[in-house]
């Protein structure tokens, strides 16, 4: 297993970051505890058979994310995100998912939509 040192060096360790590769993250363990983890950017559900699928679930609307049953089981965390720990073939793959919205007028003069932000540590709890 990796330090946190070395999954902060890896995960941070450059400026734009592609679907498929590792992000740093914070989620709550099995025991409830915090934790930094690297995680594969885009969601591979429970249900999923091989990892292309995660290249169709980078991001998640926000908008939409409680009428799609792959988001129900899933958690959020200071970018909001949804998270999932699968199992595909023998490989055990721990994977997330952007939430995004439409931009706000600054983010709206680059994009049209962006990442959801949580504004505080309450919001992190849902």
């Amino acid at each position: 297993m990796l330090s946190t040192k070395e999954m902060v060096e890896d995960g941070l360790g450059r400026f734009n970051v592609a679907p498929t590769q590792s992000v740093p993250a914070v989620v709550t363990n099995d025991d409830g505890e915090r934790e930094l983890r690297l995680l594969r950017w885009g969601l591979v559900p429970k249900w999923a058979k091989d990892l292309k699928v995660g290249y169709k679930m980078i991001n998640a609307k926000a908008e939409t994310i409680t009428e799609k049953k792959t988001y129900a089981p899933l958690k959020l965390f200071s970018f909001a995100a949804l998270w999932t720990r699968s199992r595909v073939g023998d490989e055990l793959v721990e994977s997330a998912t952007m939430l995004i919205t439409k931009a706000n007028a600054v983010a709206a003069r680059v994009l049209n939509r962006m990442p959801v932000i949580l504004p505080g540590p309450e919001e992190e709890e849902v």
